[in-house]
């Protein structure tokens, strides 16, 4: 484990920022994380004794990935005038918009859910 990320660990009683991320990442539903990818993120939350260099890479880039998948998700939903819980953008969608260089490449795909209001009769 890298020495700053263990001071980080040491300094907050082994909780940070960086292993909620992880932790939200991999709970997310929209956010699939190819199998390897997320087997290297499960031993290096686990805290498995040697987490190799290529497993700390991978949580880099992943990280740094899902963090722009939220930024566009909020992006979109703004777009689309919904809260960010109504829109249905996925890991899928957010690759493809990133593929066509936009923020909203894909306008049309992603369906905000609002709940239908009863009527006032």
């Amino acid at each position: 484990m890298p020495a700053s990320f263990m001071v980080s660990l040491a300094a907050t009683g082994g909780e940070d920022d960086r292993l909620r991320l992880v932790r939200l990442l991999l709970g997310d539903r929209a956010w699939r994380c190819p199998q390897a990818v997320r087997w290297q993120l499960l031993r290096v939350l686990a805290g498995t004794p040697g987490p190799d260099e290529a497993a700390w890479m991978t949580l880099a880039e992943e990280t740094a990935h899902y963090l722009d998948f939220l930024r566009m998700a909020k992006l979109e939903a703004q777009l689309r005038g919904c809260p960010r819980q109504a829109l249905r953008f996925t890991r899928e969608d957010w690759e493809r918009a990133k593929a066509s260089g936009t923020v909203s490449a894909c306008i049309g795909e992603f369906h905000c859910h609002r709940p239908r209001r009863a009527s006032s009769r």
